[in-house]
């Protein structure tokens, strides 16, 4: 994200402080605690989408080459997640629309023909994981799954497009979109900027990411296990996270600073609130565990829970401060101890 934003023309200030807004204050910093495959599908796709974006030209292989390893990527995506098809087609289509507009739309279609080359190896893996596991490399995992709740609606649980998960998946207090990311809030006006160049963001590139979104959003309002998130936490639009910062860093740069401080504020409260507490609540539970309870680590709650038995001194609510303390430290020394494995003051010392 610091390479996207300085290849913009944010200065490495702006842009660091940026970046720092993108790690602690969207669901990032949440979904980082998963081992999960949801956003390695946005980091995948952003990839894909800088390769073939290449802005300020800063990336010096040929288009042939970018596209094939976007491709790659795209393939990668596939095999995490079967909506990777979807988004890996989106990024596709970008990349014949943009390289048409430099060589024409024949020769824009035989690059981005190389990107669909780069899909192969992702869905030869998927399909080979597939035959090795239910012996059919073409059905899903999800043909063979025992009857659950929802399963009984459309294909295993994938049918039309609902307005109620629609709604849910954008305004659920526990795991809806702007909920958990008040910054996509202003992601929107991307595209009124674009058009009036009043931003950073050039109009095709606003279109990609408001539209990877959107489609994002209606391929999953079909998927009735979208409703489950409340046990995790925001998950399945986790690949639009990317997408949906770039997509909001003009509108940040537009608005009144104390606007902008306050969202990026209430972003990083939200943020860190969800990460710390990690509860099966809403959002603003979560808010509210923080501002009452102090500070948390999840594993130092799961603990605590756990203290009666092999760790009494844990038991109650222990402060998660000290801990945090003794990290800050250890990160400082990381950053500023030069050379950690020299004898102190050797450089100083004269034997003779």
């Amino acid at each position: 994200m610091f390479g996207v934003l300085g290849a913009i023309g944010l200065s490495q200030r702006r842009a660091l402080w940026l970046s720092l807004l993108y790690a602690f204050g969207t669901p990032v910093f949440f979904r980082t605690g998963y081992l999960n495959h949801n956003l390695a599908l946005g980091v995948f796709e952003f990839a894909a989408f800088v390769l073939v974006w290449n802005p300020a030209g800063r990336i010096a292989w040929r288009p042939a080459t970018r596209y094939f390893l976007a491709g790659l990527l795209g393939g990668l995506s596939f095999l995490c997640d079967y909506s990777g098809a979807i988004t890996a087609a989106i990024i596709g289509l970008y990349a014949w629309w943009r390289r048409a507009d430099e060589v024409g739309w024949g020769d824009g279609f035989k690059d981005a023909f190389r990107y669909g080359l780069g899909l192969i190896p992702g869905t030869l893996l998927l399909m080979q994981y597939q035959w090795a596991s239910f012996g059919n490399p073409f059905l899903p995992p999800q043909n063979w799954m025992p009857p659950v709740q929802w399963s009984d609606v459309g294909y295993q649980g994938v049918g039309g497009i609902s307005p109620l998960l629609l709604k849910e998946l954008l305004f659920e207090p526990r795991f809806g979109l702007f909920v958990t990311m008040p910054l996509a809030l202003v992601s929107i006006a991307a595209l009124w900027l674009a058009r009036r160049r009043r931003g950073p963001l050039p109009m095709r590139e606003a279109i990609l990411c408001l539209g990877f979104t959107l489609v994002l959003v209606l391929f999953f309002g079909t998927v009735q296990y979208t409703r489950i998130q409340w046990i995790s936490g925001i998950r399945y639009l986790a690949p639009a996270f990317p997408f949906l910062f770039l997509a909001a860093v003009p509108a940040l740069l537009r608005m009144p600073r104390i606007l902008a401080y306050g969202l990026a504020f209430l972003s990083v409260v939200v943020s860190w609130s969800m990460a710390m507490v990690r509860g099966q609540g809403s959002i603003a539970q979560d808010v509210e565990r923080v501002f009452t309870e102090g500070f948390q680590l999840p594993w130092l709650t799961v603990l605590s829970h756990m203290s009666e038995q092999y760790l009494p001194w844990l038991s109650g609510r222990p402060s998660a401060l000290p801990w945090m303390a003794v990290w800050a430290v250890l990160i400082f020394m990381v950053w500023r101890v030069r050379s950690p494995w020299k004898p102190a003051g050797l450089s100083e010392v004269s034997w003779h």
